[in-house]
């Protein structure tokens, strides 16, 4: 959770999602021209 706050603090939005709905958002933001960056666990 600290690195959470932390991240908040540097206006860094964190979203910790099913891989499935990760991606649907990740597109999302992509296409709205977001800032975007990735990080996928392909297992699940």
């Amino acid at each position: 959770m600290l690195r959470r706050f932390k991240m908040a603090r540097r206006k860094v939005k964190v979203i910790a999602k099913p891989t499935s709905e990760a991606v649907k958002v990740f597109n999302k933001l992509v296409k709205e021209g977001k800032k975007v960056v990735g990080a996928f666990h392909l297992t699940c």
